[in-house]
């Protein structure tokens, strides 16, 4: 019984974190910024290049929430939350790595993973301290450098893989990738 209750607890105190979890919507008016959604009914692509660009970019939002909370979690010293935000990010490279994509959207694929998988090795290397996330301190961190790199290369890679898709979409394209960027 007691076992029972352990576990029965432990689980409320899951499904409670989660609650509290920000919406993507909430995660980019916390960096701040500009929030426009891919949208595959006006995109000119095929229609497996559109929903493989949705269901990337639905990912790549979770990485957003995922930043912002890791950020918090951090500054505020709270390692329970670093560590649960950790693991989210273990998850969401698993989805990353397996998402099926049309091949053109493959290497873009991979730098976000790529990025993410920075991003989460510089927050584990920061949960034990309580950090400020200043913009220097940032520029100046390997991983971070990194990762921005790599989501920059992503952009220019589907601009160039779909040089006519509708300007809303590529400026979709922009935030999606940039609100994951910590620069």
């Amino acid at each position: 019984m007691r076992r029972f209750a352990s576990v029965l607890l432990l689980l409320v105190g899951l499904l409670a974190a989660d609650a509290f979890a920000l919406t993507p919507d909430e995660a980019y008016a916390a960096i701040p910024h500009r929030r426009i959604a891919f949208d595959p009914a006006a995109s000119t692509l095929s229609k497996p290049q559109a929903e493989a660009l949705k269901r990337l970019f639905a990912l790549s939002d979770q990485g957003v929430v995922l930043r912002v909370e890791g950020m918090r979690a951090v500054r505020a010293g709270n390692g329970a939350g670093a560590a649960r935000v950790l693991a989210q990010y273990d998850t969401l490279l698993v989805s990353l790595r397996a998402l099926p994509v049309a091949p053109e959207i493959a290497g873009v694929r991979n730098l976000v993973a790529e990025a993410v998988d920075d991003q989460r090795r510089f927050l584990a290397g920061k949960r034990a301290e309580t950090y400020g996330f200043a913009s220097r301190e940032l520029a100046s961190a390997p991983d971070v450098r990194q990762a921005s790199e790599k989501l920059k290369r992503a952009y220019d890679m589907l601009l160039k893989a779909f040089p006519n898709e509708q300007r809303r979409n590529k400026d979709a394209f922009f935030d999606h990738l940039c609100a994951l960027d910590y620069l």
